[in-house]
């Protein structure tokens, strides 16, 4: 990944070319360059196949939907999509 602009006091810029987005932390920054990349990982909840596109977002869906604690070992997948050449 390029590396983060920072353009103001806390205010951080997207480093993809022609992307206007700004953030108040450079993580913000990092999780949002991801969005431009032409593929994806998608995160799968095995009880129910809910597919996400952060791993955050699929642990809390399946704390909410499925139990109170976390998800164990083999309970969300990570599924890495293979690139044509």
């Amino acid at each position: 990944m390029p590396k983060v602009i920072e353009i103001g006091h806390n205010k951080y810029r997207c480093p993809y070319a022609k992307c206007p987005t700004t953030c108040t932390s450079v993580h913000d920054v990092e999780r949002h360059y991801w969005k431009h990349l032409p593929v994806r990982v998608k995160w799968t909840c095995t009880l129910c196949g809910g597919s996400f596109t952060r791993s955050y977002n699929a642990t809390r869906h399946f704390r909410k939907a499925h139990r109170t604690e976390g998800p164990r070992e083999g309970d969300i997948v990570m599924d890495w999509p293979s690139m044509s050449i």
